[in-house]
């Protein structure tokens, strides 16, 4: 039964190939839940997109618009692509806000875990260690491992990340990075941001407004590392204000130069 966004079972079952979905109550936020178990031999035949296989158990509160949503996974357990998947905790969602109670993904070698809550008092505890990050994309090589917290909107209007550390190597450049990134009303601001990828230095300091501006400087001895479509190297400083969707830009530079695909930047 569906009413007001809210979904009441009694024993159902579903069957769908191989694949068997248990669930019953009712997801009002009043209520119990509605506890599911799910137990899919072959994934591929829910979509072709996916493949493998899943066998987990938990508890669901919310409405189906997904404006309100409680989720426990009790356990998770399986393969998706190849690669070894578990997930347990629990995650919630109240209007733009996103919140988590010790919630552990693990894809392969890689672990992600979550916990919190990402209001402005609190924040959202984040971890990651990804030993192989080839399993989670063949785009991607490499390992990183760091951690954080995060505040914000799910909606983006509103994000605060800070990464009090994070460490690796992706496609066999070194990366580092640390410092706080915050958007607000499509500001940008950084505190003390600094990144390192291989031998290019980047750092943000300062906010977008334009009463300040934010500070920044590069100093790129191989552009490449960067992205394979650019080539050769870029020192500089300036100062960037406007807005992040490009409707108000005013940037200066210092004492930029270097050379860039070829040609001179001065």
């Amino acid at each position: 039964q569906l009413k007001d966004e809210v979904l009441t079972a009694q024993k159902m079952q579903m069957d769908v190939g191989e694949n068997r979905l248990n669930f019953d109550g009712s997801s009002a936020a009043t209520a119990m839940g509605i506890n599911w178990q799910l137990e899919a031999k072959n994934l591929a035949q829910l979509h072709p997109s996916l493949e493998g296989r899943v066998s987990s158990a938990g508890n669901l509160k919310g409405l189906l618009d997904g404006s309100q949503v409680d989720l426990t996974i009790s356990r998770l357990n399986g393969t998706f692509k190849g690669q070894a998947l578990q997930a347990h905790g629990q995650i919630k969602r109240s209007d733009k806000l996103l919140s988590a109670h010790d919630l552990v993904l693990t894809v392969g070698s890689n672990h992600v875990t979550l916990n919190g809550s990402a209001n402005e008092t609190l924040g959202l505890d984040w971890s990651l260690d990804a030993q192989a990050l080839q399993q989670l994309s063949p785009k991607l090589t490499g390992h990183d491992k760091g951690q954080g917290k995060l505040k914000g909107l799910m909606d983006g209007s509103q994000l605060d990340l800070m990464v009090m550390q994070l460490k690796g190597v992706v496609k066999d450049v070194p990366l580092e990075a640390q410092g706080l990134v915050k958007l607000n009303k499509k500001v940008l601001s950084a505190q003390d941001v600094v990144i390192n990828a291989g031998r290019n230095r980047i750092t943000l300091n300062g906010n977008a407004a334009e009463t300040i501006g934010l500070d920044w400087s590069i100093d790129a001895g191989d552009l490449t590392q960067l992205s394979p479509k650019l080539d050769g190297r870029l020192v500089g400083r300036g100062n960037l204000k406007g807005l992040i969707d490009g409707s108000q830009f005013d940037v200066t530079d210092n004492n930029l130069s270097g050379r860039v695909n070829g040609y001179d930047v001065s």
